[in-house]
């Protein structure tokens, strides 16, 4: 800091001092855009991840997702009854043969 000090030109060792210590105002200004940047930034990435979630829970599957369990145990069950009756006619044939 002292040889910072020292290329500095300074009519008075008040003016010097006014140039090497910051402006109290100017750094509270300076604070205050770099809360307010802060600010607005996390609010975009709040805005950005809130408009997603909307977006995901909009999805049909999210709408009902007990429909989409529902569809596939119908055609679960379908399958089964095709099996056993496939099967069974399979067995009749058989059991015809004999």
């Amino acid at each position: 800091l002292l040889d910072l000090v020292a290329d500095l030109r300074a009519s008075t060792p008040t003016d010097a001092a006014k140039k090497v210590v910051p402006d109290v105002g100017e750094e509270l200004e300076r604070v205050q855009q770099l809360r307010d940047r802060a600010l607005r930034t996390v609010r975009g990435l709040l805005d950005r991840e809130e408009r997603g979630l909307a977006h995901a829970l909009g999805r049909p599957a999210m709408e009902r997702p007990q429909r989409l369990v529902d569809e596939r145990e119908a055609e679960v069950d379908a399958l089964i009854g095709r099996s056993r009756r496939v099967l069974g006619h399979l067995l009749d044939r058989a059991d015809s043969e004999l």
